[in-house]
């Protein structure tokens, strides 16, 4: 006779949401159990908004001057941009630890619910594009803007340059994680599932914000140097 061979529920069934959820649930908190983990828990049980803005802020500042070194890599002359660290360190601190957590625990769970398919596609929706497309996105760059010495119009001038573009990889990344976040995590988890992912997102955001400059910089100086050239050979030939 054949030996007995369990077989779990079937993909996709509600049978193995449950358990996907109870997995995702019993890593966490073993994570959770963790003297450090508890620790930080009872600050954020504390003070949710001031948990998630510092936590936020650290971990932008760090995201961002990685970013910064891998890509002065083999530039001695390189220097540490510390407006731009500084902007996403503020930013970190003050949309993260203000309106993001707000959607988070507020107004998603209270007008969306929690638990079930829909409401997780619902809540993705939310967060992953209309967020993007009417407050994050547009809110990052005029703060950075500002923080690092642009006035309004520059910062505008940028968001329209590169509005499209931001908004279409923000939405692409966010779309699948956080469809997982809401589906599968618990609420009070939610927030540091985003904070983890928000390295990969805000490298890609730090990087992607700030690549125009570094090359207009670059084109500027190639174009002086022509300009001098051609001054010094005007001259000669007079």
């Amino acid at each position: 006779s054949s030996p007995n061979i369990a077989v779990g529920p079937k993909i996709g069934s509600p049978g193995h949401t449950i358990m996907l959820r109870r997995t995702m649930a019993a890593s966490l908190g073993r994570v959770s159990a963790s003297r450090p983990a508890q620790a930080f828990e009872a600050v954020a049980t504390r003070r949710p908004y001031l948990a998630s803005g510092v936590s936020a802020a650290l971990f932008l500042f760090a995201t961002d001057v990685g970013t910064q070194r891998v890509a002065q890599r083999g530039d001695k002359d390189a220097r540490w941009d510390w407006r731009r660290s500084a902007s996403m360190l503020t930013w970190g601190f003050f949309w993260y630890g203000g309106p993001q957590q707000w959607y988070w625990t507020v107004l998603f769970p209270r007008l969306i619910g929690q638990g079930t398919v829909t409401q997780a596609a619902l809540k993705t929706f939310a967060d992953c594009v209309l967020n993007p497309l009417l407050t994050y996105n547009p809110c990052f760059y005029m703060w950075t803007g500002f923080v690092k010495g642009k006035t309004f119009d520059e910062s505008l001038d940028q968001l329209k340059a590169e509005y499209f573009g931001v908004c279409f990889g923000s939405v692409a990344f966010w779309v699948p994680v956080q469809f997982c976040n809401f589906r599968f995590v618990p609420v009070h988890f939610q927030t540091y599932v985003v904070s983890g992912m928000n390295v990969v997102h805000k490298s890609w955001l730090s990087w992607f914000s700030n690549r125009k400059p570094v090359v207009k910089v670059a084109v500027d100086a190639e174009y002086e140097q022509v300009e001098c050239f051609t001054l010094a050979m005007t001259s000669h030939v007079a």
